[in-house]
């Protein structure tokens, strides 16, 4: 008496109500044959009352109650969970046709035998991590033949239908290929997967997450296309596995690199642009020069300045160590056909492939002009002084405690002549009106001189 008192006390104090000791008699008569969860879900059924699994256990612990479940009764509390309106022996006689049966059939063909003459559902999961293992039950090879044959039909749709899904909510977003080819370019990669399509990865550290951030504004968010974190603090922007990449790759990787599969050696696999990737380059420059020379530039190229007596001098650098050196040179043809800018190369002895680089400073500042609407939305400090001349400037002249400013060519156009040709060419004056309007600025330019400015700034103003 003494003992069923303690229990009811238990029970009063943890639910904070009274409680039938019909419910007791209950909880110690059927605990040892039902799982915590599956008791706690009769009880709600029969009392209408709430109880945790952990107030279940820690009653069972004080007072001597153990669970006594063999494989079969797990089996069949595993069913009935989700098959409540289901008969026992219905139950009893699916777990017999499972047991003697399930060691010739693929799990697919299973689960419908089990839905169609048991009126049962059950999931593969379910029945390759529980059920069959709880028995024991080991397929032969025609029926993981069979299984592994409807698992990769399976798996087909799937990326079928994903990859319809993908093609859909791409073309929302008219940039994100410059964004992805341009990448590419640069340290992106189109990884492989054992099992599926190709994903498209871009890895940066940490100090360059703003810039990741940023790319991922021109692309569909997740889960077509998410910022991961490493356990180094590194990042990368991660795309799902989609026929979209691994078709990429037919393009920008050598062969022998496609064949390469193995997730640790995609260091060893080689990029090499065919002819349909270079035209898809040249495609996406000429529709967004300024955006793909500034993702381009951010992931791949840098502003460098050197000096010499007073004056500091710029030039944009764009490495491709990264390919061959007739992929590197055909890249310069694109870049200078899309954005007007004139590139010299330069080999690099002891690295692969080529670095391309600006001479002139009207190439540098228009390069310069291109980018700075794109690289000054970035939120970090520090990349935007990467391309910044005054910060330049400025940490040279500390550093050599001298008074530097801009070397500047003998013919250097100045800002105010370059405001009267860009103001008659908003107006649409002819070369001769404006050459005419500089004279009567004071400036002293030649027709001709004043005729290639117009043309220049005209094309670029085109862009």
């Amino acid at each position: 008496m003494k003992k069923t008192s303690s229990k009811y006390n238990y029970w009063q104090s943890a639910l904070q109500q009274n409680v039938p000791r019909s419910l007791i008699q209950y909880i110690d008569k059927h605990y040892h044959e039902q799982w915590n969860k599956d008791l706690a879900a009769f009880i709600m059924h029969k009392f209408g009352i709430s109880i945790t699994t952990e107030q279940l256990r820690y009653y069972a612990s004080k007072h001597g109650l153990v669970k006594n479940i063999d494989e079969e009764q797990k089996a069949r509390l595993l069913i009935k969970r989700y098959n409540i309106d289901v008969d026992d022996t219905v139950i009893n006689n699916a777990i017999s046709f499972i047991k003697d049966n399930s060691q010739h059939l693929s799990n697919n063909k299973l689960i419908k035998i089990l839905c169609k003459d048991y009126n049962i559902t059950i999931t593969p999961g379910q029945l390759s991590r529980k059920i069959n293992h709880w028995f024991a039950i080991k397929k032969t090879r025609s029926a993981l033949a069979q299984g592994h044959k409807h698992t990769i039909a399976a798996l087909k749709e799937s990326y079928k239908a994903k990859h319809n899904e993908f093609l859909k909510v791409f073309s929302n977003y008219p940039q994100a290929e410059t964004v992805i080819l341009t990448s590419l370019l640069g340290d992106a990669e189109l990884s492989p997967v054992i099992r599926g399509y190709n994903v498209f990865r871009d890895h940066h550290s940490s100090e360059q997450y703003e810039w990741l951030k940023f790319k991922t504004g021109f692309l569909p968010s997740a889960p077509y296309f998410t910022i991961k974190k490493y356990a180094d603090s590194s990042f990368s922007i991660v795309s799902q596995s989609n026929p979209f990449f691994s078709e990429l790759e037919q393009h920008f990787y050598k062969q022998s690199s496609r064949e390469y599969k193995k997730m640790d050696g995609r260091k060893n696999r080689e990029k090499y642009l065919d002819q349909t990737a270079l035209q898809m380059c040249e495609e996406i420059f000429m529709e967004y020069p300024y955006l793909a020379l500034s993702i381009l530039i951010g992931d791949d190229g840098s502003l460098v300045a050197s000096y010499k007596k007073n004056n500091v001098y710029f030039s944009y650098v764009i490495y491709c160590q990264g390919f061959a050196e007739e992929i590197g040179l055909e890249l310069k043809k694109i870049i200078e056909k899309s954005t007007g800018v004139e590139l010299s190369c330069t080999n690099v002895s002891s690295e692969y492939g080529i670095r391309l680089k600006t001479n002139k400073l009207k190439d540098t500042l228009q390069i310069n002009k291109m980018i700075f609407p794109y690289l000054s939305k970035i939120g970090t400090d520090n990349f935007k002084k990467k391309y910044d001349f005054n910060w330049h400037i400025k940490r040279l002249s500390q550093k050599l405690n001298k008074n530097l400013s801009m070397g500047q060519p003998k013919n250097y156009w100045t800002t105010p002549e370059l405001n009267i040709v860009y103001e008659g060419i908003k107006n649409k004056k002819e070369p001769a009106t404006i050459y005419k309007l500089l004279l009567a600025a004071g400036f002293k330019r030649t027709y001709y001189a004043t005729y290639y400015k117009y043309k220049e700034l005209l094309f670029i103003d085109s862009k």
